[in-house]
């Protein structure tokens, strides 16, 4: 909770150029099943979203290549990098400089995953923790290591 209200008083230095401008509010669990309603510009949001969106389909199709999306509520970027290895699809991503994850998916698993992706994309929860959906697939299938 205390780094989500941190990030969240990060994030509030980071927008206040767009201070009424473009401003839009947004449901977020900010932990506890506690949800707030937060103010953010709703271009980065929309940005923020398109650039999860690419990282989700590069998943689900294992194109090669890298992907950053900046969580415009926490002001901290996702890194996803992805390639074709092994018997699948290799996916290196790391958490706001705090988690990494290193997964080698089968189509099944990186399919589930992207899935999993699009369906919090839709929603404010983009703004928060992974899914639990989310957490099935990374939790089990990669290896995670703290920076």
């Amino acid at each position: 909770m205390r780094t989500l209200l941190l990030g969240v008083g990060l994030c509030f230095v980071s927008v206040m150029a767009y201070a009424g401008a473009g401003m839009k509010s947004y449901a977020v669990d900010i932990g506890g099943g506690t949800v707030a309603p937060i103010s953010l510009p709703e271009e980065l949001v929309e940005g923020y979203r398109a650039n999860m969106s690419s990282a989700a389909k590069a998943i689900k199709n294992c194109e090669a290549g890298d992907y950053v999306a900046k969580n415009t509520m926490l002001g901290r970027d996702l890194h996803f990098k992805v390639a074709v290895g092994g018997y699948g699809c290799k996916l290196d991503l790391q958490q706001y400089n705090s988690w990494n994850y290193h997964c080698q998916l089968t189509k099944k698993q990186a399919d589930a995953l992207s899935e999993a992706m699009t369906e919090r994309i839709a929603t404010d929860a983009v703004l928060g923790d992974f899914s639990d959906k989310e957490k099935s697939v990374l939790y089990s299938e990669c290896t995670m290591s703290r920076q």
